[in-house]
């Protein structure tokens, strides 16, 4: 099975502002992983296992990896930071 067979069932959108890169969490896959979690939509992504990624495709590479397996990413949400930790699963694409 390949390394990437599994990732976080969320959907991204790239948001703009003053050609500042921002990512949000558009939805999150009901049942899934990421909601237990705690991912919720509007969820602004800070960092994936540490690091912040610089385009809304690194981000989807980041979020994949090998089923069962934690990612933890940074969220702001609010006036806060919250870090989610979150195993991979099957995803549909």
């Amino acid at each position: 099975e390949p390394a990437a067979a599994a990732g976080v069932a969320v959907t991204l959108e790239q948001l703009r502002d003053a050609d500042v890169l921002a990512l949000r969490v558009r939805s999150v896959a009901a049942g899934s992983e990421a909601e237990r979690a705690g991912l919720v939509a509007g969820d602004r992504l800070a960092s994936i296992d540490g690091r912040a990624p610089t385009s809304l495709e690194e981000a989807r590479t980041s979020l994949a990896g090998p089923l069962d397996a934690d990612v933890l990413v940074e969220v702001v949400r609010g006036d806060g930071s919250h870090v989610l930790r979150v195993a991979r699963e099957r995803v549909r694409r």
